[in-house]
């Protein structure tokens, strides 16, 4: 095989940062992962909280305090899908990527496994895409149809199969007005009365066939001041397109909403939140954007999903942690000290300073060609090291670092190797 090798030397004395972090006790553990990379984000009480794939974060307005929450807490599971904050309950849901799902009650963990270990789902519709509340009832948005909990009993209500004859539909999100329920499905979408008493009979769903493409992929849906908004899911690249719907008919504004790759629609404080790729759009009750956030100013905007707490806004970003505007073109980030990502392929330890290799390879030896980095625990912080860095810009032309080492007579010294340069 004609693969490329490659070897660099970083000396990194002058990078390493003193920390007065406490070590651990005998039978404890600790976590150590990444907080940068968020995709869900809600606020309760006086809490933002903000979920990465492998755990949460809050930060309690009260006192200042960034804490975390993972399986050494006592969640049940990684993989979040999606969090949401019930205000009727007091109470915190934590969906899994695989239908698991944590109840937080009264700072008590309950687990509830129903979907999970369901018989009747086959194990590729076992996802939760999404969430909503309505009084003390959450609405689950999952491969297979809808699910509805009771948080005040904590069980499962009802379960709705809204495709035709009952099959299995994909619903991606929910939403209502005073009269409708309207849900986002892979096959279009399906509205039902509110106040039918069967629901889970799909006999009591309709598709919407006034849409421009009735039988399309959408993925998010929103209401807001009489006006229903749908964003129709494209596997190209940031081509997605929103729709309202207004006066009974459906309408695409271009000037309004661009086409772009589109991860939530949320409506706050009477506002229209459209999270894209690059960007937070904010369109009022009258259809006027009203803001467009596309820098934090001195870090590139990934956003993933927004809340509002006491009139401030929050983003949980995909490479900034959760992200506060503190104020007209003023933003902070909050996160958790931790590695650069989840990805370990080798490891090297010398004088308790830990170095991590993240690259990889596939199963036929080839690159995977994921961008050269490495992830260091000195002294009970972490730091990183990446193209970005001062000083390593010559990193930004390597990828999949396979293997580190520290000097064993210079533990300041790290020599690390890659398996292709581009």
């Amino acid at each position: 095989m004609n693969r490329k090798f490659s070897l660099f030397i970083f000396i990194l004395a002058f990078i390493f940062q003193t920390s007065n972090g406490q070590g651990i006790g005998i039978g404890e553990w600790r976590e150590h992962l990444p907080y940068k990379q968020t995709r869900s984000i809600t606020s309760g009480g006086n809490i933002i909280y903000c979920a990465t794939p492998y755990s949460l974060m809050y930060y309690n307005l009260d006192d200042y305090t960034l804490k975390r929450l993972s399986r050494v807490e006592g969640l049940n599971d990684m993989g979040i899908s999606r969090i949401g904050f019930n205000e009727d309950e007091n109470t915190l849901v934590i969906a899994y990527e695989n239908t698991n799902i944590d109840i937080v009650k009264d700072n008590v963990i309950i687990n509830m496994a129903d979907i999970y270990n369901s018989t009747a789902i086959t194990p590729e519709e076992k996802s939760i895409y999404n969430l909503m509340f309505i009084d003390r009832f959450a609405y689950l948005l999952c491969g297979f149809g809808i699910v509805v909990i009771d948080l005040d009993k904590v069980e499962v209500l009802d379960t709705w199969y809204i495709g035709p004859d009952g099959s299995h539909l994909k619903v991606f999100g929910l939403t209502c007005d005073d009269t409708f329920f309207y849900a986002a499905t892979e096959e279009g979408i399906y509205y039902a009365e509110r106040n039918d008493p069967n629901l889970a009979y799909f006999g009591a769903w309709s598709k919407d066939f006034s849409l421009p493409s009735p039988n399309a992929v959408y993925n998010h849906i929103a209401y807001n001041n009489g006006v229903l908004f749908a964003n129709k899911y494209s596997p190209e690249w940031s081509n997605d397109s929103i729709f309202l719907r207004k006066d009974n008919q459906w309408l695409y504004d271009s000037e309004l909403f661009i086409n772009n790759d589109v991860y939530s629609l949320k409506v706050l404080d009477n506002q229209l939140y459209v999270v894209q790729v690059y960007s937070v759009r904010v369109v009022d009750a009258n259809l006027n954007l009203a803001n467009v956030i596309w820098t934090y100013y001195d870090a590139d905007c990934n956003p993933r999903d927004v809340t509002l707490l006491k009139n401030s806004l929050w983003i949980a970003d995909d490479k900034t942690g959760m992200v506060n505007q503190e104020g007209y073109q003023k933003y902070r980030p909050y996160y958790p000290n931790g590695p650069l990502n989840a990805d370990v392929f080798d490891m090297s330890v010398e004088d308790e300073n830990l170095w991590i290799a993240p690259g990889g390879r596939n199963l036929s030896w080839g690159n995977v060609w994921k961008r050269a980095s490495t992830s260091y625990f000195v002294e009970n912080e972490w730091g990183s090291i990446s193209a970005s860095s001062p000083g390593a810009e010559g990193l930004d032309t390597l990828r999949d670092i396979l293997c580190i080492a520290v000097n064993p007579y210079f533990s300041t010294q790290v020599f690390a190797g890659s398996w292709a340069e581009s």
